[in-house]
């Protein structure tokens, strides 16, 4: 379906209806009608318009400006777009898509484990060796995997379907392009080189233990069979209205998101820890720059005294030569006298030998 409409028929309607149910009239997204008015340069009502509407508040329409540059122009709005996967599905449901497709000969998952995973199938010949276990109180509890293979926790009885959705999760991971592995803190799920701590396990429910001398209560397994992703937001899927197995492309995507995620907080990171560097940098050179001032000015009130104390060594020097006493005794001091004077006055080794005291140092420049 395809409509045609002036810039001014579009604003009109914009103003008439709100965005939400117009665009469904249009068949397109509130987003997609909106990007539609942005590219046009029609105003829409803001925040709180319709609500003084609703209750015959006065308001006022933002007019339609730049007539002249939009003259004779048609808006084709096509009902399509609404399906345009850049501009209307979310982040999740275009991943949750390109994962369905590609692992669509591995879904559902089937009945029977056939050409098991290697992973999966070290953990069933583990498993299988595994007595069903009950505690001191006869309430069920679950058998796992030894801590070196996949780590799975579930009654006996739930093992098949356990193997069965993990070796489909996994070769739908790899499908991917993405990782199992097995390390010393368990089951790791590397997507985009980011590493996710997994486990597979029956879910318990707090129970009353009978036969007791007081109240007591127990975890027991209740066959409700889910994923956790070991991390502080304690993330899980479990058999809650939609069952474990249905669930493996939104698992997926959810770690595909969440690597991209980790990694953009990583950058941000690290770009708002090179801001800060850079920012202390300028503020240690700063108060370096402001050190090396106060540095010249005592630099420079210390050579002015010291002149002043030079020029009248000076003339007290030339006095005493002014009186023509050529003895050795008085030419031994005006000598060690000129050598004192020397090493006081600042000047003495010429006016750039003094001056370049005072240049920058080097690490301070730019």
């Amino acid at each position: 379906m395809e409509q045609q409409l002036s810039r001014k028929e579009l604003y009109d309607l914009v103003w008439l209806k709100p965005l939400l149910q117009l665009a469904k009239e249009f068949g397109l997204s509130d987003n997609g009608l909106r990007k539609i008015c942005k590219k046009y340069d029609i105003p829409l009502p803001k925040m709180g318009y319709w609500q003084k509407v609703q209750f015959g508040k006065k308001v006022e329409k933002e007019k339609l400006g730049n007539s002249k540059n939009w003259t004779n122009i048609k808006i084709t709005i096509r009902e399509y777009e609404a399906n345009d996967e850049e501009h209307h599905l979310t982040k999740v449901a275009r991943t949750l898509k390109e994962i369905e497709q590609a692992c669509s000969n591995l879904l559902p998952v089937p009945k029977t484990l056939s050409k098991p995973h290697p992973l999966v199938k070290e953990a069933k010949i583990n498993l299988d060796s595994k007595k069903k276990k009950t505690s001191w109180r006869n309430l069920p509890e679950c058998i796992q995997t030894d801590r070196h293979l996949l780590s799975i926790s579930v009654q006996k009885h739930n093992v098949p379907i356990a193997l069965l959705i993990m070796d489909t999760f996994i070769k739908m991971a790899e499908r991917r392009g993405h990782k199992i592995i097995i390390d010393h803190d368990g089951t790791k799920l590397i997507v985009n080189g980011e590493k996710f701590g997994i486990r597979f396990r029956e879910k318990h429910t707090r129970q009353d233990v009978l036969n007791e001398r007081w109240p007591t209560t127990e975890n027991v397994p209740n066959d409700k069979l889910s994923i956790k992703y070991d991390y502080y937001i304690d993330k899980e899927w479990a058999d809650k209205g939609t069952l474990l197995e249905n669930q493996l492309p939104r698992i997926i995507a959810f770690f595909e998101i969440r690597s991209i995620e980790i990694k953009e907080q990583r950058e941000q990171s690290r770009i708002a820890q090179k801001e800060a560097d850079r920012k202390r940098e300028m503020e240690l050179k700063l108060k370096a720059l402001q050190e090396w001032e106060l540095k010249k000015h005592d630099v420079l009130i210390t050579a002015s005294q010291k002149w002043i104390k030079a020029e009248n060594l000076k003339r007290f020097v030339a006095k005493i030569e002014e009186c023509n006493h050529e003895s050795l005794k008085t030419q031994e001091w005006l000598k060690w006298a000129n050598l004192k004077l020397i090493e006081l006055d600042p000047l003495s080794h010429g006016i750039d030998s003094f001056i370049s005291q005072f240049d920058l140092p080097e690490h301070l420049r730019d």
